[in-house]
């Protein structure tokens, strides 16, 4: 299960290309589409594969944000480390859904 910070013109030309978004659209209105999480992990799962991953260094689920970690959202420490306390507890519910889910 990973949180994970969509590039926004990666994603949004993906969505046009597939259907899921037209040109004025916002990408904030797909971010929860399973087909776009699909696409991303089968992304993932290539460049894992590639690089001769084991089963539990794939990423199985994603809950994507629009909004990159940052030290003036206090997800990143001034020397850009991750702040796993803060971070866990503000994605919190959004984890905790993905694991009640269920695998696949």
């Amino acid at each position: 299960m990973a949180v994970c910070v969509a590039e926004k013109p990666e994603v949004k030309k993906l969505a046009i290309e597939k259907g899921w978004l037209t040109e004025g659209q916002d990408i904030k209105e797909i971010l929860e589409k399973a087909e776009l999480h699909k696409a991303i992990i089968d992304n993932f799962n290539e460049l894992a594969k590639s690089n001769k991953l084991s089963g539990l260094e794939k990423i199985k689920k994603i809950h994507l944000i629009d909004e990159p970690f940052s030290v003036e959202n206090d997800i990143l420490t001034p020397t850009f480390k991750i702040k796993r306390n803060i971070a866990k507890n503000k994605y919190k519910e959004q984890i905790m859904a993905i694991y009640k889910a269920g695998p696949n």
